[in-house]
C-alpha cells in the first residue's frame, strides 16, 4: 500500500453541496421524465440538463450522497448518454438504397457538433474521463454504423440486388477500440474481410472511410483477412498491441468470433517473453525520450513517466502472460491490494480527463501539458482561486500526485510479476532481464537477506524488532549499491508509523541518517529511495511539503521535491567527475573533495527549499527555520548548525549578486562578504549555487554563468584575504597594456592604445575579455578616425548560444534605450547587456542577443535591419515604442507567447551601490521588454551607467545602475513611487492577458 496521498477532483470545495441537494430533488422518476421530453428542449434546455445532470455525477464513487457504487446519479448519467445515441440513431436515419449526398454529410456534421458540445458541458462539470471518452466512441461507433448502412445500399444500389458480398466487418483498433476516444484522437479502423481484393470489399471500404474524410475525422485504416492479421501481428509489436484492444463496431458477427478466437489462439499466448521485453524495451525507451522524471514541468500525459501508456502497457502484459484484462482481476488474483487499484484506477481516469480538456483547449491531438495551457486547463477543470497562479499550482501537484501513483505502482507491479528485476539508478529504472537468473550467493545482514544485488527481509516483524532498521536498511542498500525489493518496500510503507517523535529524536537514527548523507556520490539514489517508500518525509516532517509542490516559474523544470533531489544527483555526479567546459569544474571537485563533512553541505541543499512548502513570502529564512529545528532534533553541534543555517539562508545570494550585480563596484563585494564570513562558507556556498542552478535545469548552466559565479568567487575571496578589485583590475592593466602597446591590433596605433587605457575607468578592465578589448580598440581607432557612427561589430559565441553585439558611437541622453530597442524592432531578443563608456564620451556598449526563434546565430537580413532601424532612431525617425509592442506577438525563443502569469516586479534601492541607484527587473519575458524599461528609465532624466540582463527560462532578471545628469542618485524620497510607476508600466505593457498592449486581442489568438 503506497505511502502517498491521492489527488482529488474537482477540489473538494466544489460541487459536493449541489451534488446533495441535486440528489434528492432530481432523483426517482422526477429526473427520468424530465429527460422523457427531451426531444422538445432548446439549446438552452439542453445546457439547463447538461449542467444537472454532471452537477450531480463529479465523483465516483458518489460522496456526496454516501450511496456508493450504485450511486442513482450514476444510473441517471448512463440513462441519459444512452437517451443521447437513441436520439441520434432517430435523427441520423437514411433511406433505404439512398447514397451518401451532401445533406448526409451535413446532418453527420451537425450530430457531430451538437453531440460534442453536450459532451464537453458534461466533461467540464466533471464527468469521468473513462465515461466521457466511452459516450465518445459510442457516437462514433453510431456515425460509422451509418456511413456503413450507406455504403451498402450504394453497392445494392449499383450492382443490383443479387450482386456477390463478403463477410465483411468494421473493428475499432487502439485507443477507439478500447473505448478511450479523446476529443481530437484519430480514428483507428480495421476492415476485416475474407479476400482484400474482392469489388465489395474496395467499394465499401472506400465509401466508408471517404464519408468519414468529408466529414472531417482523421481516420487511420487497414484491410486485412484474419489470416494476415495473425501473420502479421507475430512480427509486429504495435500491431499486436493494437489488435489486442480491437472491437466489432459493425457487421459480420462470425467474421469477427473467427477472427478473436484465431488471435487468442495464435498470437496472445505466442512468444510471450519476446512480447514482454519489447514492450519493456519500448517503456524504456519512452521514458528516456521524454524524460525521466515524472515531475518535468511540461509533462507528456500519454506516453511520459507516469502517463497512461505505463499502465496501458502493464495492462497489455498481464493479458499476454497471464489472460488477464483488468485491474480487478488482478487484484482478485493478489497481485495487488485494493488500494493499489484504487490508486491507479484513480490516476488513470484524472489523467485522462486532463487529457481531454488539453484537446478541448488546444484544439489538436496534443499530448504535451505546455505551460501556457496549464492555467486554462486547470480553471476548466475547476481549481479557482483569487491567486491565478495558485490555482495553476494547486492543479499541478494534484496530478504529479497521481502521476506518481501511476509510476510507482506499474513499476512495481511490473516487478512482483516478474517482468524484470528493478534497479535504481540515479531518477531511472533500467530493463536488465526478464526472468529471474539462478540464485546466488545469498548474504544476511541485520534482518535482510541480500540476493543479486536487492535487499529482501527475513521476517515480516524485522522492522517492529528493531524500528531504526527503516533507516539502517537504506544505508545498507547504499554500501552495496543495491536496491529494495517490491515486497520489502511494500513493508516499509506498512511500518511509517514507527517512525515516531522518540525515533525522529534519536541519536542512533541521527547517526545512520548522517552517514547516508556522507557517502558523496551516492546519496541522491539513496534519498529517492526513501522519498519514494515514505521514509525520507516522515523522518524530517520539514521535507514533506515539498511532496509533489509546483514552482509555477518558467525557469523551474521539477518540482519541489525532484528539484531537490537533482540538485543532490549534481553533487554526486561531480564528486565522481568533473563536467567538461568552464576551468571552475575542475575547481569545484577539489574543493569538494576537500570537505571534511560533505553532508553538512548535502543537508544545506535537502533542506535549502523547504520554506516553500509553506508559502513564504521569504521561502530562504522559512527554509532557515526549518533546517534548525530539524539539526536539533538531529543533535547537531551549534558551529555545524551555523554553518548549514548560513548556507541554506543565502543560498541563492551568490547566484543573484553574480547574475545583478556590478561585480567591479567595491561596495558589491563588500556587502556580499560581510554575509559570508569565511573561505571556507565561501568555497561550500559557490559549490551549493552550482547544484541549485543545474538542478532547476541543466539549460540554465553555461559558461557564461560560470564565469560569473567564478569572478564573484575569486573577488570575494580576495577581499577576505585583504586584496580588492582595484589591485586585481590594475594586475590585468598592467599585464594586458605592454601586450598590447608593443603589437597593437590592426589599424591601430599606439597612441590610440595608450589614449584607451587612459580614457576608461579601472573597472572596464576588470570585467573585459582580451578578445573583446582588441574589438573596441579597432571601433574606437575608426571612431577617432572620422568613420560615422554607429559602429556594429558581430562574434558568434557558440559555447554561450548567443551572437555578441558591440555597438560604438557617442555618447547622447537615452542611448542604451534607443539602441536596446532597435534590436528588438529588427527581430531579436537580448539575453545580456553591458554599458562601457570612455571619459570622453564614446560609448562601446556589448549586447548578447539571438534571434526572436531562438537561434544563436544572427542572420545578415536582421543584422542589416537592425543597422537601419538604430539609425533611424537616433534621427527620431521611427516609433521603437510601437515596434517594440508589435514584436511581443512573435515567439520568445521558439515558444508561443503564454498568459501573464507573473506581476512584473521592481526594486529599487540607493544601499547597493556607493554612487549609484539600483533598478532590479523580473518579468516574464517579452521581446522589447529591455526597451521598455529603458525607455521609461531615460524619459525620466536618468542616464544608466551599467546593466546586467539575465534570463532564466522565460523569466528576466534585470538590474540598471542609474545616476542623475549631475550624477547623483535618485532622492530617497522617490524611490517608492518610482519602482510603483515602472511596475504599472510593465503590467500594462505585457497586458492584463498576457499579450502586449498595442496588438488586437484577435490576432494574438489567432497567431497562438
Amino acid at each position: 500500500m503506497l505511502g502517498v496521498e491521492h489527488g482529488t477532483y474537482p477540489p473538494p470545495s466544489a460541487g459536493r453541496k449541489r451534488h446533495r441537494d441535486l440528489c434528492g430533488r432530481l432523483s426517482g422518476s422526477g429526473w427520468e421524465s424530465l429527460l422523457g421530453r427531451a426531444d422538445t428542449f432548446s439549446d438552452t434546455d439542453w445546457r439547463n440538463v447538461d449542467c444537472l445532470a454532471t452537477a450531480l455525477c463529479l465523483m465516483s464513487p458518489c460522496q456526496g450522497c454516501q450511496r456508493g457504487e450504485e450511486c442513482c446519479m450514476s444510473v441517471v448519467l448512463q440513462n441519459y448518454i444512452q437517451n443521447v445515441l437513441i436520439r441520434a440513431e432517430e435523427r441520423l436515419q437514411c433511406k433505404e438504397g439512398a447514397g451518401c449526398t451532401a445533406d448526409h454529410l451535413v446532418l453527420f456534421q451537425k450530430f457531430l457538433k451538437a453531440e460534442s458540445f453536450r459532451l464537453q458541458r458534461l466533461h467540464r462539470e466533471g464527468m469521468e474521463g473513462r465515461v466521457f471518452c466511452s459516450a465518445l466512441s459510442g457516437m462514433m461507433d453510431l456515425l460509422i454504423l451509418r456511413c456503413f448502412e450507406i455504403a451498402n445500399a450504394v453497392y445494392a444500389r449499383n450492382q443490383g440486388p443479387g450482386s456477390a458480398r463478403l463477410p465483411l466487418a468494421v473493428v475499432a483498433t487502439g485507443g477507439y477500440g478500447r473505448e478511450e476516444l479523446c476529443p481530437q484522437s484519430d480514428i483507428d479502423l480495421m476492415v476485416l474481410c475474407t479476400d482484400a481484393h474482392h469489388p465489395y470489399v474496395k467499394a465499401i471500404s472506400e465509401d466508408l472511410l471517404y464519408m468519414l474524410w468529408d466529414v472531417g475525422l482523421k481516420v487511420g485504416h487497414a484491410i486485412r483477412t484474419p489470416s494476415e492479421c495473425i501473420h502479421a501481428s507475430l512480427g509486429d509489436m504495435q500491431l499486436r498491441t493494437s489488435l489486442m484492444d480491437a472491437r466489432l463496431i459493425v457487421g459480420d458477427q462470425k467474421l469477427w468470433e473467427q477472427f478473436v478466437l484465431a488471435y487468442d489462439r495464435g498470437v496472445r499466448g505466442r512468444a510471450v517473453e519476446d512480447y514482454i521485453r519489447d514492450r519493456m524495451e519500448d517503456r524504456e525507451d519512452r521514458h528516456r525520450r521524454l524524460g525521466m522524471s515524472i515531475f518535468i514541468q511540461e509533462p507528456h500525459l500519454k506516453s511520459g513517466r507516469g502517463g497512461l501508456r505505463d499502465l496501458q502497457s502493464l495492462l497489455w502484459m498481464v493479458r499476454v502472460k497471464f489472460n488477464v484484462r483488468s485491474l480487478e482481476e488482478l487484484m482478485r488474483l493478489r497481485y495487488i491490494d485494493a488500494q493499489e487499484c484504487r490508486s491507479l484506477n484513480h490516476a488513470y481516469d484524472f489523467i485522462l480527463r486532463v487529457r481531454n480538456e488539453l484537446h478541448f483547449q488546444s484544439k489538436c491531438a496534443n499530448d504535451v501539458l505546455y505551460l501556457k495551457f496549464q492555467p486554462p486547463v486547470g480553471r476548466a477543470l475547476g481549481w479557482t482561486h483569487p491567486s491565478r497562479l495558485r490555482a495553476t499550482e494547486d492543479f499541478m501537484r494534484n496530478y504529479f500526485q497521481h502521476a506518481r501513483n501511476m509510476a510507482q505502482i506499474t513499476e512495481e507491479l511490473s516487478e512482483r510479476l516478474a517482468f524484470r528485476q528493478l534497479r535504481i539508478d540515479s531518477q531511472r529504472t533500467t530493463l536488465r532481464a526478464l526472468l529471474r537468473p539462478a540464485d546466488r550467493v545469498k548474504e544476511l545482514v541485520d534482518g535482510f537477506r541480500i540476493q543479486d544485488e536487492t535487499l529482501f527481509s527475513c521476517a515480516d516483524n524485522v522492522f517492529s524488532e528493531d524500528p531504526i532498521r527503516l533507516l539502517r536498511v537504506f544505508r545498507i542498500a547504499q554500501q552495496r549499491q543495491g536496491t529494495l525489493s517490491p515486497e520489502l518496500r511494500r513493508l516499509i510503507r506498512g511500518e511509517l508509523g514507527l517512525i515516531d517523535r522518540a525515533f525522529q529524536r534519536s541519536q542512533r537514527a541521527s547517526d545512520v541518517f548522517l552517514a547516508i548523507l556522507g557517502q558523496l556520490g551516492h546519496v541522491e539514489q539513496t534519498l529517492r529511495m526513501m522519498h519514494q517508500t515514505g521514509v525520507l518525509g516522515r523522518y524530517l516532517p520539514e521535507f514533506r511539503g515539498l511532496n509533489c509542490l509546483v514552482q509555477f516559474e518558467f525557469y523551474h523544470r521539477y518540482t519541489a521535491d525532484e528539484h531537490t533531489l537533482q540538485a543532490i544527483g549534481v553533487l554526486d555526479a561531480l564528486y565522481r567527475e568533473a563536467p567538461p567546459g568552464h576551468m571552475i569544474h575542475g575547481r569545484m571537485r577539489s574543493m569538494l573533495l576537500d570537505f571534511s563533512r560533505p553532508w553538512l553541505l548535502y543537508l544545506a541543499l535537502l533542506f535549502h527549499d523547504t520554506g516553500r512548502g509553506g508559502r513564504a513570502k521569504d521561502h530562504a529564512v522559512a527554509s532557515r527555520r526549518l533546517v534548525e529545528r530539524a539539526m536539533r532534533r538531529l543533535r547537531m553541534p551549534p558551529q555545524d548548525r551555523w554553518v548549514v543555517q548560513t548556507l541554506v539562508e543565502h543560498h541563492i545570494l551568490m547566484s543573484r549578486v553574480s547574475q545583478l550585480r556590478d561585480l567591479s563596484d567595491p561596495q558589491t563585494i563588500v556587502d556580499f562578504v560581510q554575509q559570508v564570513p569565511t573561505e571556507t562558507m565561501l568555497r561550500m556556498l559557490l559549490l551549493l549555487t552550482y547544484a541549485d542552478t543545474v538542478g532547476t535545469g541543466a539549460e540554465l548552466w553555461n559558461d557564461w554563468r560560470a564565469s560569473l559565479l567564478w569572478e564573484l568567487h575569486q573577488k570575494a575571496e580576495a577581499t577576505l584575504r585583504g586584496k580588492t578589485g582595484e589591485v586585481l583590475a590594475g594586475a590585468q592593466m598592467k599585464e594586458l597594456r605592454p601586450v598590447l602597446v608593443r603589437k597593437p591590433p590592426r589599424g591601430v596605433s599606439v597612441e590610440q592604445v595608450e589614449r584607451h587605457f587612459e580614457r576608461f575607468h579601472w573597472r572596464y578592465f576588470e570585467v573585459i575579455e582580451p578578445k573583446l578589448l582588441r574589438v573596441h580598440l579597432q571601433m574606437a581607432a575608426a571612431l577617432e578616425g572620422g568613420e560615422q557612427g554607429p559602429l556594429i561589430r558581430t562574434e558568434l559565441c557558440e559555447e554561450f548560444g548567443y551572437t555578441e553585439v558591440s555597438v560604438g558611437m557617442g555618447d547622447r541622453p537615452g542611448l542604451f534605450s534607443l539602441i536596446s530597442g532597435s534590436l528588438a524592432a529588427a527581430g531579436m531578443n537580448i539575453l545580456g547587456a553591458r554599458i562601457f563608456t570612455r571619459s570622453d564620451g564614446l560609448v562601446l556598449d556589448v549586447f548578447n542577443v539571438v534571434e526572436v526563434s531562438g537561434r544563436p546565430e544572427i542572420g545578415s537580413e536582421t543584422l542589416h535591419r537592425f543597422s537601419v532601424l538604430l539609425k533611424q532612431a537616433l534621427r527620431g525617425q521611427v516609433d521603437l515604442a510601437a515596434m517594440a509592442g508589435r514584436a511581443t506577438g512573435r515567439k520568445v525563443r521558439g515558444l508561443e507567447l503564454a498568459e501573464m502569469i507573473h506581476r512584473p516586479e521592481v526594486w529599487i534601492n540607493n544601499e547597493a551601490s556607493l554612487d549609484r541607484t539600483v533598478v532590479e527587473v523580473r518579468a516574464e519575458d517579452r521581446p522589447g521588454l529591455l526597451f521598455v524599461i529603458t525607455d521609461w528609465i531615460a524619459k525620466r532624466g536618468y542616464d544608466i551607467d551599467f546593466s546586467k540582463i539575465s534570463t532564466q527560462g522565460r523569466m528576466v532578471m534585470d538590474s540598471f545602475y542609474i545616476r542623475g545628469a549631475d550624477g547623483t542618485k535618485v532622492p530617497a524620497d522617490e524611490l517608492e513611487s518610482m519602482a510603483s510607476s515602472l511596475s504599472r508600466t510593465l503590467y500594462d505593457w505585457l497586458g492584463r492577458s498576457g499579450y502586449g498592449s498595442t496588438m488586437d486581442r484577435k490576432q494574438v489568438e489567432a497567431h497562438v
